[in-house]
């Protein structure tokens, strides 16, 4: 009986060239520096897109898409306050939104 030779190998190469360009490569957009985002930053999981978020009391700036600012309840008039009470907006990360001060 005889033994087959093996001249060449059919291992799978684990080099990126040869994947096929229809596979996407899996990428976190959020994984460095949290994707630019000064808050929140939600992975997209299509290549580099993602799309920052800022916490409760805070609103994307409209001029670049990543950084927070605060929104001033008590200017826009949309605290809860009485009518008696004096509405103070407070910008901060421990406690944003306002506070109503008798």
């Amino acid at each position: 009986s005889s033994v087959p030779t093996v001249t060449g190998s059919k291992e799978p190469s684990s080099s990126p060239s040869d994947v096929p360009s229809s596979v996407p490569t899996i990428h976190n957009a959020c994984a460095v520096d949290n994707g630019g985002c000064q808050h929140i930053c939600n992975d997209l999981e299509v290549g580099t897109d993602r799309v920052c978020e800022c916490r409760d009391g805070y609103e994307l700036d409209p001029t670049n898409q990543t950084s927070c600012i605060d929104i001033d309840e008590c200017a826009l008039e949309t605290d809860d306050c009485d009518e008696n009470a004096k509405c103070v907006n407070l910008d901060g990360d421990d406690f944003p939104g306002y506070a109503c001060e008798c």
